[in-house]
């Protein structure tokens, strides 16, 4: 007889609860067996032609005896694995009653890109996949559409010749909701191009004001004028993103990606010259250097250019020779086979959004990485300049001026900022971060419109000068100064830094 310890006496009330508890975690993990899905009822399958007729040409052909051609039948496939399974069904023959819907073809055959599958409970799920392949990817709402009952019909459709062996099946259109009352599909096709529209306008009015006025032409001047013209094609390349996404062929729309990034990419290394310049002037003793603004600009292009296409040239060169067949593999999009309809139903199913990307990540991070990295070069030129700054104690008419343009350099580094932190929100599943995006946009570019033109008392009365003189019929927010005042501001505008 064993003799047991009064302690372990004590537990034994305790162990029992805890091991049924274990057994009932353990049983639920267990999977059921294999076998068909629990149907009462058979269920109910649409043919398109009758049950000893096939389709040749789109047209129904009864199948002699001795043929051998096979007669099509359902085959029913998991939702996750796409195994088959039993399941009892019924035929019902016709065509659907799509009523005011459209009919659409879709043809599945080897290597195509379309793949049809009955789902156990006799709903149609029609999968694309843009290079043929069919990879296991997760499943979501934007990788497939479910046809319900009486909505689709299916069938074998072979060739006169022989040369086509597939399924056919035609299917009513989906419900198309009006743009003007979905949300989403409004925000992201029309109030998001017209804000980078107008966007695109302010740009173009620094752009002008910055090339066209002579005293505003030095090098800090034509910084900021290119800095605007590389933020208008990253706008103006966005927009084509948006009304190109709905094509089967993502060729241009994959050119307009990569155009932004580089334009963006660009607008960044402008940036981080314009501090570079900033930088080093505060840090030169002799600012009178015997050198041209039109020879600084030279060299501060050779330096934004070569870099940018270096760069880009890396990302675009891991996207298409390590990053593509890996994207190609997971690629699925809801696209029609054959020439979309008029109203395009299918990509208005799922609206195209600016914050989608086509690019790998391979080559988006090789972008991005550029970005932080200028990022964290251009926090340490404004340390160390904001530094010199507080330590100097007598300014001279240069480091006077210097100064506001640093102040400006600071401000439009802070929303650029803002803005590019903004774009890598919008790239997480949350429609609110991309709307986001969209309002950070517009304000970047308002803000740099205030801060560049009309936040400048200077730029704001050389405009005054140059558009009207002094008989304006608009009252202007600058009153009239000085013959002296005036002579000042010339010559602030035409010493070389």
């Amino acid at each position: 007889m064993v003799n047991t310890s009064p302690a372990a006496a004590s537990l034994f009330p305790y162990l029992l609860p805890l091991v049924v508890y274990l057994t009932g975690v353990v049983c639920s993990h267990i999977p059921p067996p294999p076998g068909p899905l629990p149907h009462t009822d058979p269920v109910s399958v649409h043919k398109c032609c009758g049950k000893n007729e096939i389709m040749v040409e789109r047209r129904c052909v009864a199948v002699h005896d001795n043929s051998s051609v096979e007669i099509w039948s359902p085959i029913f496939t998991e939702e996750i694995g796409f195994k088959p399974v039993k399941v009892n069904y019924d035929l019902v023959i016709g065509l659907p009653d799509c009523k005011a819907k459209q009919q659409w073809p879709i043809y599945h055959y080897h290597d195509s890109s379309d793949k049809l599958i009955i789902l156990p409970d006799g709903q149609l799920r029609h999968y694309i996949f843009k290079t043929g392949n069919e990879p296991s990817l997760p499943h979501s709402d934007e990788t497939f559409h479910d046809f319900p009952q009486g909505h689709y019909c299916m069938d074998k459709v072979i060739a006169q010749g022989g040369d086509l062996d597939a399924q056919f099946a035609m299917v009513c259109l989906p419900k198309v909701t009006s743009l003007w009352k979905d949300t989403d599909a409004l925000l992201k096709r029309m109030v998001d191009p017209a804000l980078r529209l107008l966007s695109i306008l302010l740009l173009l009015i620094i752009v002008v004001t910055y090339l066209v006025i002579s005293q505003l032409r030095d090098v800090v001047g034509n910084m900021v004028a290119t800095l605007c013209m590389c933020l208008i094609c990253a706008y103006a390349s966005d927009i084509a993103r948006i009304y190109t996404e709905e094509m089967t062929d993502s060729d241009f729309y994959l050119l307009a990606d990569i155009v932004k990034q580089i334009s963006t990419l660009a607008a960044f290394f402008w940036l981080n010259g314009l501090g570079f310049y900033i930088w080093r002037t505060f840090r030169t003793r002799n600012v009178f250097l015997r050198i041209t603004d039109g020879r600084k600009y030279f060299y501060y292009s050779c330096y934004v250019w070569g870099s940018t296409l270096c760069m880009s040239f890396m990302a675009i060169f891991s996207h298409f020779l390590l990053d593509a067949e890996v994207q190609e593999a997971g690629a699925v999009h809801l696209l029609p086979t054959t020439p979309a309809p008029s109203h395009s139903t299918w990509a208005l199913l799922n609206p195209p959004s600016q914050c989608n990307r086509i690019m790998g990540w391979l080559g988006i991070s090789i972008f991005f990485i550029s970005v932080g990295s200028i990022l964290l070069v251009n926090t340490f030129f404004y340390l160390t300049t904001a530094q010199k700054i507080s330590r100097m104690s007598v300014y001279g008419r240069i480091h006077h001026k210097m100064r506001y343009t640093f102040e400006m350099y600071v401000k439009i580094f802070s929303v650029m900022s803002v803005w590019w932190l903004s774009l890598i929100l919008g790239w997480a599943p949350y429609a609110a971060l991309c709307y986001t995006y969209i309002a950070v946009s517009f304000l970047q570019v308002a803000i740099i419109f205030y801060i560049t033109v009309l936040g400048c008392k200077r730029v704001r009365y050389l405009i005054k000068v140059t558009v009207c003189h002094d008989k304006c019929f608009i009252g202007s927010t600058i009153p009239l100064l000085t013959t002296k005042s005036h002579e000042w501001f010339l010559l602030m505008g035409t010493l070389t830094l």
